[in-house]
């Protein structure tokens, strides 16, 4: 399976403004239960998996979050992006007394368990190209993210169910 065929449009926010992680769970959670990908109780479990198990990674030149939980939350397997108009506040990944500065978020729904290290070694070659997250957060279009995101499929980003 390509990472791209998880990646919906309508899960794709460019310049949002929320106030703290809550809120982007609380959108991402209401969306995607809109568009029946999952429970209804996505969020609050994204939130609780959060606190035990920080997302928050401190690169170079930028903060990324990877929020992720059970698959037994999710109906329909999906990747949501958010790029923040403002940075919002998640513990770091590896050492939950920091703070990192999120502007990019990856939000996963992934409805079997063992496709998510999968998913998260092709998140990390994505997070890891400076220049493309650069454009990914400059992005004007959702249309333009989409492309931008589907750059790893044309070097072979993929992973079996």
């Amino acid at each position: 399976m390509k990472m791209t065929s998880l990646l919906k449009k309508e899960m794709v926010w460019l310049d949002a403004c929320f106030e703290n992680r809550l809120e982007v769970f609380e959108a991402v959670g209401m969306r995607a239960q809109h568009l029946n990908l999952t429970e209804e109780t996505f969020s609050t479990q994204l939130e609780l998996r959060e606190k035990e198990f920080p997302t928050g990674l401190a690169l170079a030149e930028y903060g990324v979050a990877i929020p992720h939980t059970d698959a037994v939350y999710v109906k329909e397997p999906f990747i949501g992006i958010l790029t923040l108009e403002k940075p919002v506040i998640f513990q770091a990944m590896d050492d939950n007394t920091k703070e990192v500065e999120v502007r990019l978020v990856f939000v996963l729904g992934l409805a079997e368990a063992h496709t998510q290290l999968a998913v998260l070694q092709e998140l990390m070659k994505i997070i890891q190209d400076k220049e493309r997250i650069k454009k990914m957060l400059s992005t004007q279009t959702i249309e333009e993210m989409l492309a931008t995101f589907h750059q790893e499929d044309l070097r072979g980003g993929e992973f079996n169910d």
